[in-house]
This record gives structure tokens, sequence and C-alpha cells, in this order.
């Protein structure tokens, strides 16, 4: 949200019947992981969504952008343990020599829509 100007529905941000949490971030090289929970009392299925950012960049990028995604579908009260995968290819941009990844930290965000991100990590 470079320009300051939130949306009406923001990408991801659902219509379901039931309610969700998510917990316990780990990153692991290039594997992200989340236990999501269906709080709600009925099933339904959730996208869990992992962006990149990186503040500091000298290349010019957005504010954060989409690196993978996946969904679970889960009955009333289950849990389980989610893994995205972040590819090379979301981390990379066109430089003079081709494809290329600026060295250094990036900040890993998780959660299920881009205005709920609770969880925050890092990865080089």
């Amino acid at each position: 949200m470079r320009a300051g100007i939130e949306p009406a529905y923001p990408f991801g941000h659902g219509l379901g019947y039931t309610t969700w949490s998510t917990n316990d971030l780990v990153i692991a090289g290039r594997t992200v992981s989340l236990t999501v929970t269906n709080t709600g009392d009925r099933p339904g299925k959730q996208v869990i969504q992992a962006y990149l950012s990186r503040p500091d960049s000298v290349i010019d990028r957005p504010v954060r952008w989409l690196a993978a995604f996946t969904a679970v579908t889960l009955a009333p009260g289950e849990s389980r343990i989610v893994t995205v995968s972040l590819p090379r290819r979301a981390f990379e941009h066109w430089g003079p020599d081709g494809w290329e990844i600026e060295p250094g930290e990036f900040t890993v965000q998780a959660g299920t829509s881009v205005t709920d991100l609770p969880h925050i990590g890092y990865v080089c």
C-alpha cells in the first residue's frame, strides 16, 4: 500500500462461514510453516499466504509481494501444520546478467490475507 490507499476488499479477505486462528510460525530455509485451526463450528477452507518484503532494497520493489500460498480444509476444532514453499523466483529480480537475487535478508509475513499478516520472520 505504497500509495497509502486501503482497498475495499483486500486480496484474500475471504467470505467463509467459520473462523480461524494461525500460530507457531516456523521458517526453515525457504519453507514457511504455520499451525492453522478452524475455531468455528462449521467446516471451512482457508488460504494461507506468504509475502516477502525488502524495506532496505536497492531494487525498486512493491511494499510486499505474494511469494506463495496454499489452501487447507478443516473440520470444526481441527488443527493442521500447513507448509508453504517459497520458490526461488519469488526472491529474484531482473538484472544486467538475467535473474538475480539481491544479497541479504528478506522479511517474510504470513497469514490469511494481505491485511492479516500477524506472523513475521526473516530469510536470507
